[in-house]
């Protein structure tokens, strides 16, 4: 069965974003309801773990991932600026992943179900944000794996009074959105995803040839030159 590994944004003493009257949940409060959700949707179809960044930091969160060794990882925020401002985005960071169109593949996913969900018009659809540097935000979440698919969901402006209605209202729809993109996109790759770790294999065992036969060559014994010197003629 495929695992997912859902990590919650912030954590219950720095609880992240706050929300219009609409919604009255925090970040962390909202992503942990989310995750709930998620988890027992999920029952069945694939194992969802959730992890949360009490005491252990962004850091501590992503190890805690790599231990569980999911086929990805999504992590839940949303949004906030002045109120005025509405729609739904993605952070993510492929330059040294294993498989960097898988993740770009997942995340468009991602994004599709939640535009639909929240009834993104052409302003509402943020699109995919790759941050470059450690500046940029969303930086250090993002590039802290290569092993799997790591993209962090801002689904929606908690400080937006209709955003903070949807978001209520279609807590569920969105949560379940969750796990039919990371469905749709990890169930089709079963065997694509075969093919790419016998050739990764395959790589590896190239690489272990060519040093065997370097060792070997390293440690064949050398013949003896035989003399240079010409006999004098008597």
């Amino acid at each position: 069965m495929k695992k997912l590994a859902l990590i919650v944004g912030h954590d219950k003493k720095q609880q992240g974003a706050t929300s219009h009257k609409n919604l009255k949940m925090s970040e962390y409060a909202y992503g942990r309801e989310v995750a709930a959700l998620a988890q027992r949707y999920a029952k069945g179809k694939c194992d969802v773990h959730v992890i949360l960044r009490d005491y252990i930091g962004i850091t501590g969160a992503y190890n805690r991932a790599k231990e569980i060794k999911p086929d990805a990882c999504i992590e839940l925020h949303f949004n906030a600026y002045d109120g005025s401002v509405q729609g739904t985005e993605i952070l993510y960071h492929d330059d040294r992943d294993m498989d960097p169109e898988l993740e770009r593949r997942f995340g468009q996913k991602l994004l599709d179900n939640m535009y639909e969900i929240f009834d993104r018009g052409r302003r509402g659809k943020r699109g995919k944000k790759e941050p470059q540097t450690r500046d940029e935000r969303g930086w250090y979440n993002v590039s802290r794996v290569q092993a799997f698919p790591c993209v962090l969901v801002e689904p929606f402006f908690g400080d937006n009074p209709e955003d903070a209605q949807m978001a209520k209202d279609k807590m569920d729809e969105y949560a379940h959105s969750l796990i039919d993109a990371f469905m749709a996109c990890f169930e089709k790759n079963s065997e694509a995803k075969s093919k790419s770790e016998e050739r990764r294999q395959e790589i590896m065992g190239q690489d272990s040839e060519v040093a065997t036969d370097q060792n070997m060559t390293e440690n064949k014994p050398k013949k003896k030159k035989r003399g240079s010197r010409r006999k004098r003629k008597g």
